[in-house]
């Protein structure tokens, strides 16, 4: 089973062009393992997730085989402090770098 975890800062944009103030979290999961994925998503982290269901990703709408499931937290102030933890924003481009 592969999981995959993602902080991603709000794609909504401030009046200075930054990104949002608040980060969420991706979780992705292999086809294999939706029961877990759907366990995880209804059971563990019902607190902080969306109500949107599973997705496969890709869509299938765009004719390609989808490869696994995810599903997305919640915009929350504490993911954005872990956030900022790995990342630094590049101001001159307005994008997030990693931190070395």
């Amino acid at each position: 089973m592969v999981i995959y975890v993602l902080l991603k800062k709000n794609k909504k944009q401030n009046w200075e062009g930054l990104p949002g103030p608040n980060a969420n979290a991706h979780f992705a999961m292999t086809l294999k393992s939706k029961e877990y994925a759907t366990y995880l998503w209804k059971d563990i982290y019902s607190n902080i997730c969306t109500s949107t269901p599973l997705r496969p990703w890709p869509n299938p709408k765009t004719g390609k085989i989808p490869s696994q499931y995810a599903f997305n937290s919640r915009n929350l102030r504490p993911l954005t402090i872990l956030h900022n933890e790995w990342y630094v924003l590049n101001k001159e481009t307005k994008k997030q770098n990693l931190l070395k």
